[in-house]
């Protein structure tokens, strides 16, 4: 059975991370941040209907969340510190609520270290998790850091037979204009791309 989660709308996380300071935009609670409101935004492009986006919350602080989502900006700040649990199989997921479903991911960091800056290493990186993990209803968001890959070389050369994650989306970042999206679908080891413009907020292709 899933657990249960606390959704937010869109805004919500943007108004947060409207008032990060450059120096913490790296750290692992605003990265999950930015790759959330991501996903939300692609979900939105593929569905057509507005989507939230919700975080498994420890009980004690469940019955201080506001119904319609106006908390102060430091009570959401207290609850990714203390309120969210950490290193869950669901890092975070995104609702559809006009079609009564959700679609869960866990995020994952690749490109940190000198030893994570090719694409053979991510590939055997993707190969790894497979050893890690037992079948899960996720879907895997690998965020690609500092590093230059191949997605088309990474679908073509993955391991996809029983893989854990039921989707593989690798997201990187072209300066401070362009996301590109590359799905990698584990199961039929098909894949796709897609640019999300962030000047203009809208996909490009």
């Amino acid at each position: 059975m899933k657990k249960e989660l606390y959704y937010f709308p869109n805004w919500v996380i943007i108004d947060y991370l409207s008032h990060i300071t450059s120096n913490k935009i790296q750290d692992t609670d605003n990265i999950e941040m930015i790759c959330s409101l991501v996903m939300s935004k692609f979900c939105e492009r593929q569905f057509g209907k507005e989507c939230f986006i919700g975080f498994e919350v420890k009980e004690s602080y469940k019955r201080k969340l506001p119904k319609d989502n106006l908390m102060s900006e430091q009570d959401f700040i207290n609850l990714i510190k203390d309120g969210f649990f950490k290193d869950t199989p669901i890092d975070f997921s995104i609702a559809i609520p006009s079609k009564k479903g959700r679609i869960d991911f866990q995020l994952k960091r690749f490109g940190k270290s000198l030893k994570q800056n090719n694409t053979n290493d991510l590939i055997n990186y993707i190969n790894d998790l497979s050893k890690e993990y037992g079948d899960t209803d996720c879907n895997l968001i690998i965020l690609c850091e500092s590093c230059e890959v191949s997605p088309l070389t990474v679908s073509q050369k993955i391991c996809i037979k029983n893989y854990p994650f039921k989707k593989i989306i690798l997201i990187d970042v072209e300066g401070s204009k362009y996301i590109y999206y590359h799905g990698i679908w584990s199961d039929k080891g098909e894949s796709g791309t897609s640019r999300f413009n962030m000047q203009t907020m809208k996909f490009d292709y």
